[in-house]
């Protein structure tokens, strides 16, 4: 019975993952549609503009689930040691950097965007972080992070 409802939890959490998952990627997609045909755009700001602020708070909302992270005391996996501090000023800077695009020319910011959301899922990876996430959520993230850097490049080549 235990093991039932263990999996009926692993179950729920996979779904409720995915949904927030696809859910945080349909704007990107939309904005991206946006960009390339603004009439599609419902609202009276410019899509570009929603775009790179969406980017902005998805990449402080990435790295900002990074840092508490780095503090947990017993992270390891296959007797490797999760690197906590390249968790911490990993999180640490890409939230700085993606908040400083909004300084930068909006072609170049999207494309400084896009590097970031590698950058984190790099973070991920370098710090071993990755080996302890479930098999399905490691695939789940890594496509995810591709759908958004596309969306990214894609909005970059409109861009004059």
């Amino acid at each position: 019975m235990t093991e039932s409802l263990q999996q009926n939890s692993q179950n729920s959490l996979n779904s409720q993952v995915r949904i927030v998952t696809f859910a945080g990627v349909l704007p990107f997609v939309f904005f991206t549609f946006c960009v390339w045909f603004p009439q599609l755009n419902p609202f009276k700001i410019d899509a570009l503009v929603i775009f790179r602020f969406y980017s902005i708070v998805i990449l402080s909302f990435m790295a900002g689930a990074l840092w508490p992270l780095g503090f947990i005391a017993d992270l390891s996996t296959d007797k490797r040691q999760v690197v906590r501090s390249g968790l911490l000023w990993g999180s640490i800077m890409i939230a700085l950097a993606g908040w400083g695009t909004l300084f930068l020319l909006p072609k170049v910011a999207i494309f400084v965007s896009a590097l970031l959301f590698l950058v984190i899922w790099q973070i991920e990876n370098k710090t071993q972080l990755v080996k302890s996430y479930p098999q399905w959520y490691a695939s789940l993230r890594a496509g995810v992070t591709m759908v958004v850097a596309i969306t990214h490049m894609s909005v970059w080549m409109t861009i004059a």
